[in-house]
């Protein structure tokens, strides 16, 4: 059975809070129900006891009334003092009746009944003696009166003391019951709302992966997340997003392998013409000339970089684990990309130094080494002003080997050292003539990470250095 989603987060939410306080609620009624009715029996209790009391209280004053009104009349023998007695009488039985009532206790109904019959003994031998009794008689018909009047004083009062002890330990209980009830809901009310933090925070999380993976250009795994109905439309807004930058990806790359292949034999055809008449091959050249020719030779070799940056990147996108590792010497490979250099080293009157502890054997991708070496000695010769100086610096490190290129141009602003290894990024610091393509360094970085490997802009002043380090095999 498919439970019913719901609607927002909100609603979400808002269900959340409600079964969450759920259980406080209830607990709070049960709490309010529970003390009025504990309130309502005390109030009972108190109300009964002053009862009790009164009553206790009268019939003492009314056997001790009786007993006056019959020791008058063994004195004067009057039948007008024992109507008065009959009356008192009367009044003592339904003392004794709303006493019975009051208490509602089977010892209780004893006594009464006991002191009833001996009240209506008493009338009795009063009405039936003659002459009429003297008065050691009728205090001993009284002795018994008095006793059970005191017994069923005592008994009422036992019964108002063992309730109010029922009373306390009930409000006791009650009081336990309550903490309990309070405890048990407040743990109810967190686990419902850590269970609806859960219900909340789990699809947001997912958002949150899903964004994180298209910022890092992991495009391949379709964004589909259960969850409130305004979070699943928005994830597939994120999957029709992440659709359309796989298409603009497809796109532009189609556009950048058509268009380097439209331009690599043009390029190429200029590049060689210009090193045709550096060389001298179709005749003298005139020195402004020269000049003019040494800016085109090096432009079309800036050009041939970047477009082998270009095309070389789509190749690493297709296929970014692919390493055709063999021997060679790094210091050889340096020392070979620094000769591509010499007009634009010579025309800035920049000096290179390439200086490595040895040979530096080792056993990597030889065509992804160059273009990382390559790329960075690019960069250095671009940024150095005329009459600077570069040095390419090579050393082992146990397991690992460490490239350094170092330059005393303007350098990397801090803020700026981790984005330029940014696919596409430019630096806002240089002139539109300085800045590339911004494939340039984000490709000597993926290069040197396919290998195992990690580059880092160093802190320098004035200038630039960049270190990289690789794993020999």
């Amino acid at each position: 059975m498919n439970l019913p989603r719901a609607r927002s987060i909100n609603q979400l939410f808002i269900l959340g809070v409600l079964l969450a306080g759920s259980p406080l609620v209830i607990g709070m009624v049960w709490n309010f129900v529970h003390v009025q009715n504990l309130l309502e029996q005390s109030e009972s209790l108190v109300a009964q006891g002053l009862e009790l009391g009164r009553e206790s209280e009268k019939l003492d004053t009314q056997v001790a009334e009786l007993e006056r009104n019959a020791r008058q009349f063994a004195v004067v023998g009057e039948r007008n003092v024992l109507d008065l007695y009959r009356q008192r009488h009367d009044r003592l039985l339904d003392t004794l009746d709303w006493i019975d009532l009051l208490v509602d206790d089977i010892r209780t109904t004893e006594l009464v009944n006991m002191m009833r019959r001996a009240a209506d003994s008493a009338l009795k031998r009063l009405d039936s003696a003659t002459p009429p009794p003297d008065d050691e008689q009728v205090g001993e018909s009284f002795q018994l009166l008095r006793t059970l009047s005191d017994d069923l004083t005592g008994r009422a009062t036992q019964m108002v003391r063992s309730r109010l002890e029922r009373l306390r330990d009930a409000t006791q209980d009650s009081r336990t019951v309550s903490f309990l009830v309070a405890g048990a809901a407040t743990l109810s009310m967190a686990a419902l709302l850590a269970l609806s933090a859960i219900l909340i925070a789990r699809p947001i999380r997912r958002l949150d992966t899903h964004i994180s993976r298209l910022g890092e250009g992991k495009l391949n795994e379709p964004i589909a997340i259960p969850g409130p109905v305004d979070v699943s439309n928005l994830a597939r807004r994120l999957d029709w997003l992440r659709r359309r930058i796989i298409e603009v990806d497809s796109g532009k790359e189609q556009f950048i392998r058509e268009m380097s292949h439209q331009l690599k034999t043009p390029l190429a055809s200029i590049r060689e013409g210009t090193e045709l008449l550096l060389d001298g091959s179709v005749g003298d050249t005139a020195d402004v000339q020269m000049e003019v020719v040494e800016i085109l030779h090096q432009n079309s070799l800036e050009l041939q970089r970047m477009l082998d940056n270009l095309l070389n990147f789509r190749a690493w996108r297709d296929d970014p684990k692919q390493l055709n590792r063999e021997e060679f010497s790094l210091t050889a490979l340096m020392e070979s990309v620094v000769d591509r250099y010499g007009i634009a080293l010579i025309s800035k009157k920049i000096d290179i130094f390439v200086r490595a502890t040895d040979a530096l054997p080792v056993n990597l991708d030889r065509g992804k080494i160059r273009v990382i070496v390559d790329n960075l000695i690019s960069n250095a010769v671009k940024f150095t002003p005329a009459g600077g100086k570069i040095q390419v610096l090579g050393q082992n490190d146990g397991d690992s080997v460490i490239v350094d290129v170092i330059d005393n141009g303007p350098g990397i602003a801090a803020a700026e050292r981790e984005r330029v290894f940014e696919l596409f990024y430019r630096s806002s610091q240089f002139s539109s003539q300085l800045r590339g393509t911004g494939v340039g360094l984000a490709l000597v970085r993926a290069y040197v990470e396919a290998h195992g490997g990690s580059i880092n802009v160093i802190s320098t002043n004035p200038g630039g250095h960049f270190r990289v380090r690789l794993p020999k095999s």
